[in-house]
């Protein structure tokens, strides 16, 4: 029997309501249940979701030399053992 979920999200000041609707096959539905267990136990697991990935971004730009982006990522390791 297929599962009805209405999904509801308000901006940070309680303003601009967006409803969304959906229907799920029961295969979806175990599908979803699964990743939720999962997901729960990789949160209470995992170091890397409690202490996070450091990353960093900057952006800077000035009218001499335009836009410049600089990314440092973490460790493709730590990358890997989220993923």
């Amino acid at each position: 029997m297929p599962k009805n979920v209405r999904i509801r999200t308000l901006d940070q000041d309680g303003n601009n309501v967006e409803t969304v609707e959906l229907e799920f096959t029961d295969g979806e539905w175990e599908i979803l249940q699964d990743f939720s267990t999962y997901a729960a136990e990789l949160q209470q697991e995992s170091s890397i979701i409690k202490e996070g990935i450091p990353t960093e971004l900057n952006v800077h730009w000035t009218a001499n030399e335009g836009l410049n982006v600089e990314a440092k990522m973490p460790p493709n390791e730590k990358i890997y053992a989220l993923l």
